[in-house]
């Protein structure tokens, strides 16, 4: 009979939080994401004082040969990325690629991460996650942290509830959409170019400088920063016609205006019917890429929000976990619910070994 992956890693000591998983397999903190369809991610947490790519090579060719369900997306410090593909009794091929993987990296020398991800300390009494290399991950922390950490973060959020003010928010969301705006333009016309992930700078700049000036962190806060983005695009595309007005000028009049005259010359070409048909399609392209440079940053920017802010920090808190290597002597593989015990609990099968398919 096939299960489900997420639910077969329950009968080993692993909680489940919606679509992730979460434990330890042979002392690796380990997180199992879905992907898509019948894939999914598999975090494991390390600690390297150097990334390499020999070292990404070496371990890419060690699982190979291990598994073919298996195999290395990303390897950084804090983390190693796995990519799972759960095919046939998926539960079973979840607990054989842990299996694979987690010997994989120990016959390249890289141990279970034994440092907090917060402030390196040593020895860290519990595991939590949180977020490491851009990934959701399983890591070690020391539990004092991460109840500071999250006492700092409400207390930030009941400051900005009490004092945020909407006005500066909008002052800073302006001044921060000029500087993302200046920089598209002039990248454009250093190139000849224009870039989609340039486009994204301008909500990520308006919602630094929103933040930057104390604005209050609600959902009215992505609103404001999105109209912000759209008066944006109207600076954008006046900026180009003030700056093709003047290039036009000089290389077919021979006439190099100043500033002034320029912004005048360009009052009158935008309003002219001609002009508007003429520049329609770049209007439509700078939309374009203006929708796509808020959907890119949409992540950054609502994240920022008070109730995502203080839902992750939370998040952190109800994940705390005893780290199984940080456990008494006397507390065992059998009686310690967050590490992998090799006996498979009642009804439960035990865990293939890599190939057993």
């Amino acid at each position: 009979m096939n299960s489900e992956p997420l639910s077969a890693l329950s009968g080993y000591g692993f909680a489940q939080n919606g679509s992730v998983s979460y434990g330890t397999w042979k002392n690796y903190a380990v997180c199992v994401r879905k992907y898509s369809g019948r894939t999914y991610y598999v975090t494991v947490a390390i600690r390297l004082e150097k990334v390499n790519g020999a070292t990404k090579k070496a371990i890419k060719q060690s699982l190979k040969q291990a598994t073919r369900d298996a195999a290395i997306s990303q390897l950084n410090k804090n983390v190693a990325v796995f990519l799972v593909t759960a095919r046939g009794d998926a539960g079973q091929t979840m607990l054989a690629s842990l299996e694979a993987i987690t010997n994989t990296l120990l016959a390249a020398g890289i141990a279970p991460a034994n440092t907090s991800v917060i402030s390196g300390a040593p020895n860290p009494d519990s595991l939590c996650l949180t977020s490491a290399g851009g990934m959701l991950t399983y890591q070690p922390v020391r539990a004092t942290e991460v109840q500071n950490q999250n006492a700092q973060v409400r207390e930030k959020i009941e400051d900005n509830e009490n004092n945020g003010n909407y006005l500066l928010g909008v002052i800073g969301a302006i001044l921060g959409m000029l500087v993302g705006v200046a920089v598209n333009v002039l990248v454009a016309e250093l190139s000849n170019r224009i870039f989609a992930l340039l486009f994204a700078l301008i909500p990520v700049a308006a919602m630094f400088g929103y933040k930057l000036f104390k604005g209050k962190m609600n959902k009215a806060a992505v609103v404001i920063v999105i109209l912000v983005c759209i008066i944006g695009l109207g600076v954008m595309i006046y900026s180009q016609t003030v700056i093709d007005t003047k290039s036009v000028l000089k290389e077919e009049f021979g006439y190099d205006a100043d500033l002034k005259e320029s912004i005048e010359f360009a009052n009158d070409v935008i309003t002219d019917s001609d002009y508007l048909k003429e520049i329609s399609v770049d209007i439509l392209k700078y939309v374009l890429f203006m929708v796509l440079g808020i959907f890119i940053a949409w992540r950054t920017i609502s994240g920022q929000i008070n109730s995502n802010v203080g839902g992750a920090s939370s998040a952190m808190v109800e994940s705390l976990r005893p780290n199984p290597l940080a456990a008494p002597a006397q507390q065992t593989a059998q009686t310690n619910p967050y590490v992998y015990n090799p006996v498979p609990p009642t009804g439960g099968s035990t865990p293939p070994t890599t190939g057993q398919f």
